[in-house]
């Protein structure tokens, strides 16, 4: 029998005939979403490669992207971004499993504060929709509108509050209701993407952990993370409840009834979110929870009794809204005093504030009881430290809540300007909240920093133009027989490339500078709006469109800086729906922020991950049971993300199964960005183990010009051309060593890293200089060097 090469995409969704790199292919194996391909021919004949091993490639691809209703799913991205900062947390054990003393309270504090974030964007999304509807379009636009006249003038109120309840129930409460009334969602046409866990097959292999053993080092090994979190559809229903009481307390503050209950509403679903989420973090860790606990059961029917009553609420709330005629003031000279939905506003900046300390707080406390188990300088380790000493999840969870400030104030503001609700008579400027002004103009105001920063980039990429001139060069013979005419834009354009490849490791001083800066912002507006002192003027910081024409252009500036952020992308979306590889493009941020299980927000959309790593194993362990005569019976090839699929998959196998697959990567993050955001799950002594038990079955392509990946197997590289030293595997704990450079193409082995030039040498004399085409991130396996790397991981058999 033939051996197989399983190859796995990465982001963006690459089709099947790109994987395989063929223009004809048959699925052979998965379902609609979860596929295997091979290549064929016209006749439809299975094609295999030179030497007659079989081919084939894994799509899985349809969960992130391919179809032009999930890019809609953009729009949720600071609710991905704060899900996300709950996985970039420390682990509060040691690698072998020893629980670091105080690290177990200090995380359970920041992943119930990460919860309280969630709930608050929820409401904060709610709060803008409420205000867009009942406010902007059934206060403002509508009364002026010809059709909008006796019956019909009457109920716009009280349909405009119903609906704003209903979307926020349909956003994160379908599948809750589905769930609840024990219905399958296919039945009604539900989308599979709504579902906070994926349908699995009957034969799911994540329930067949081989080496449970080695969860310590990653949860991955671990069975209970693929389960998901067992609490998502309860705290779906506590955000479902808290976006149907926000309308209902809008509408209170015009009617002056329900109030209080929309408020109680409120802050019980605010604390239980808070305490009642998952407590015991098995789908977090990957550890053996201690069963179902007690708060566990009560929760379910708290979340549902929660959103009885909310629906209620709001049911009344907008009965009181028939017939409703404005009195109020909407000057925004005149409305801080007047107006409740100022104080509501700001009571949610109060509550966002407060939260964010605490989470500081939190995350610098595990920090500090985790620091024993982080690496020491100078160790193999230390090159896969985390980002900011373990304190990535702070600025990662503030960017999210600060994007969802902004997109809640872009709503209302842009809506009320493209409806010309905005001036009002005798030159008046309308406010929707004076919160909502403030942080649009905020929001201008944090262009600032965005071009400094790309200012500052340019000025290092000027400064370091003759060394990555020099870098440009280095791999290919000096005297190679360039043309005059073409050597210069093609060294420039490859100077170009590396500079843009170098750029990823400064991502984390680029997050930190916006959120030093979005956090400065945000207390200028806590004392502009607190209660007034002759020292609470912020100046320039804070402003308003009742401040003036200057102001106004700011707040507009920002606010069609948000929406364009937002509804340039769905739009995109929808124009290049007949485009598939524009419409992958898109959907690419999804791939990432989609791996994870809903730990902390479950309106993101299903963790596919629970779903692929399954159908991986499976595919892996069918392949690795069939007699070959020599090597490896499978070589799993992940690229990108699908590195950190495959590398999860084979967390999964036994030490045995392990020693039957070899494990080719390429373009892949396993150094330069997972284990750095996320060092739970992907570290030092999860890769040197996994190494360990594929018994150096291990090698990882990457190129300098690559933009999102580099090395993986090595580090602490010196020099680049002939004469370069790194550390790698198989040897990680000795020193540097000299690394050999091949012959034509020029590939350096660092170990069991090979760094690939891009763009290819060409080695044939009647050829003049390199294959003009930079490839970066794509297109590995056309190197000519596959080949050779295919046969040395399956030569590493013992």
């Amino acid at each position: 029998m033939s051996w197989v090469e399983l190859r796995v995409h990465g982001v963006s969704g690459t089709p099947p005939e790109d994987l395989l790199a063929r223009p004809h292919v048959r699925q052979v194996d998965g379902d609609k979403k979860s596929r295997f391909f091979r290549a064929v021919d016209s006749n439809d004949t299975i094609l295999t490669g030179d030497d007659g091993h079989t081919i084939e490639g894994y799509h899985w691809g349809k969960y992130t992207s391919g179809s032009w209703k999930q890019s809609f799913w953009l729009t949720m991205l600071p609710f991905g971004l704060v899900n996300l900062a709950a996985f970039m947390l420390p682990a509060p054990h040691t690698p072998d499993g020893k629980d670091l003393r105080g690290a177990g309270p200090w995380r359970a504090a920041a992943l119930g504060v990460l919860r309280f974030l969630a709930l608050l964007m929820t409401m904060l999304l709610s709060f803008a929709i409420a205000l867009t509807l009942i406010e902007v379009v059934a206060g403002r636009w509508a009364p002026g509108q010809g059709w909008s006249k006796g019956w019909v003038r009457e109920w716009t109120p009280m349909v405009a509050t119903f609906l704003s309840g209903a979307v926020l129930a349909l956003l994160g409460g379908w599948s809750w209701f589905v769930r609840l009334l024990k219905r399958r969602g296919d039945t009604v046409g539900l989308d599979e993407s709504l579902l906070p866990t994926p349908k699995r097959p009957p034969n799911d292999q994540t329930k067949l952990a081989a080496a449970p053993h080695n969860w310590s080092a990653t949860p991955f090994a671990s069975k209970i993370f693929y389960d998901g979190d067992p609490d998502t559809m309860t705290l779906r229903g506590f955000h479902v409840a808290a976006g149907l009481a926000v309308p209902a307390l809008i509408a209170s503050t015009y009617t002056d009834e329900w109030e209080k209950l929309s408020l109680w509403i409120l802050a019980v679903v605010m604390v239980l979110t808070t305490l009642l989420g998952d407590k015991d973090g098995g789908a977090v860790t990957g550890a053996e929870t201690a069963g179902d606990r007690w708060w566990h059961r009560l929760a379910v029917w708290l979340s549902r009794a929660a959103v009885a009553v909310a629906a209620f609420t709001l049911i009344v709330s907008a009965r009181a809204m028939k017939g409703y005629t404005r009195e109020e003031a909407l000057d925004a000279r005149d409305r801080h005093d007047q107006v409740d939905l100022d104080r509501w506003s700001l009571w949610f900046l109060y509550l966002g504030a407060g939260a964010l300390i605490l989470l500081g707080i939190f995350v610098v406390g595990l920090a500090w009881t985790t620091r024993s188990a982080r690496p020491k300088k100078d160790s193999p380790a230390w090159f896969f430290r985390p980002y900011s000493k373990s304190c990535a999840a702070m600025p990662v969870a503030g960017l999210g809540l600060f994007l969802g400030v902004g997109y809640s104030a872009a709503l209302v503001i842009g809506t009320s300007t493209t409806l010309q609700q905005r001036e009002g008579p005798k030159g008046k400027v309308y406010a929707s909240t004076v919160m909502l002004e403030r942080v649009s103009y905020a929001f201008s105001l944090a262009l600032v920093p965005i071009v400094l920063v790309v200012l500052v980039m340019l000025v290092q990429k000027m400064r370091s133009r003759r060394k990555l001139a020099e870098l440009a060069m280095v791999g290919y013979p000096e005297d190679a027989p360039f043309p005059a005419a073409r050597l210069t834009p093609w060294r420039t354009k490859l100077a170009s490339a590396i500079w843009f490849a170098r750029a990823k490791n400064g991502v984390q001083h680029i997050v930190w500078t916006l959120v030093v800066a979005g956090t400065f912002l945000s207390l200028a507006i806590i004392v502009e709006m607190a209660p007034k002192h002759d020292t609470n003027d912020a100046g320039l910081l804070s402003g308003t469109s009742a401040d003036g024409r200057g102001s106004e252009f700011l707040t507009q500036i920002g606010t069609w800086v948000l929406l364009g952020l937002v509804l340039g992308i769905v739009f995109l979306a929808r124009g290049a729906f007949r485009d598939a590889n524009l419409r992958r493009g898109v959907n690419i941020i999804w791939d990432v922020v989609a791996f994870w299980p809903h730990a902390v927000h479950p309106f993101i959309p299903t963790p596919y991950s629970l779903r692929t790593v399954g159908d991986l194993v499976e595919r892996v362990r069918n392949h690795s049971e069939v007699p070959v005569d020599d090597g490896r019976p499978v070589v799993v090839c992940g690229h990108s993300q699908g590195s950190l699929v495959s590398f999860a998959a084979l967390n999964l196998l036994s030490d045995e199964e392990c020693r039957r697959v070899g494990f080719l990567t390429f373009g892949s993050q396993l150094r330069v960005i997972f284990p750095r955001a996320f060092p739970m799950y992907v570290n030092f002594e999860a890769i040197s183990l996994m190494h360990q038990r594929l018994d150096g079955g291990w090698i990882n392509l990457y190129r300098d010009t690559d933009p999102l990946a580099g090395p993986v197997l090595s580090w602490n590289h010196e020099h680049h051309g002939d004469g370069g030293t790194s550390q790698s595997f198989p040897f990680p704990e000795d020193g540097p060593s000299e690394d050999p450079v091949t012959d034509g193409y020029r590939t350096r082995l660092c170990g069991d890293d090979w760094r690939l030039l891009d763009p290819v040498p060409r080695v044939e004399e009647t050829q003049e200089a390199p294959v003009n085409a930079l490839h970066g991130h794509s297109y590995y396996w056309t190197n000519p060097v596959w080949p050779e790397a295919l046969a040395a991981v399956r030569r590493s058999r013992p």
